[in-house]
């Protein structure tokens, strides 16, 4: 962690990661995720991440590390789904009004996969200690 930051949140959420997936229109002309199980994935980590919060959410800015390990081959990791950003979607949207009141408050984004036998994510995010806004 760099000097000028402070930790907000450090867990580890055990779980097949699922992905954000493609917005899609259903006949009806409502746009919904395709994903079936991401609701479930994302109201893991929105208590996972209530139960590790010391603070209410605010506006700074914040820098977020993710390391996701996905069940899989890892002799083909490069063919194998899901994709990393949408990974990482699924994350900053469960992450919204507990850790920031909106995704666009983080800054910098890093994130990493590996293929194992189970799977997690490991979440750090940062707050920028010096920020000031330019109002």
């Amino acid at each position: 962690m760099p000097n000028d930051a402070v930790s907000v949140l450090s867990i580890r959420v055990e779980g097949v990661p699922i992905s954000q997936g493609s917005m899609v229109a259903s006949p009806s002309g409502k746009v919904h995720h395709s994903s079936g199980k991401l609701a479930s994935w994302r109201k893991t980590i929105g208590w996972a991440a209530k139960a590790a919060m010391q603070t209410q959410p605010t506006g700074m800015p914040v820098c977020v590390f993710l390391h996701f390990t996905v069940p899989g081959d890892p002799a083909k990791p490069a063919t194998r789904p899901p994709d990393l950003d949408k990974l990482s979607r699924a994350v900053l949207d469960a992450l919204t009004a507990i850790v920031w009141l909106n995704d666009a408050q983080v800054t910098q984004l890093s994130a990493v996969k590996v293929y194992g036998d189970s799977g997690c994510v490991t979440i750090d995010v940062t707050e920028e200690v010096g920020w000031a806004s330019p109002e």
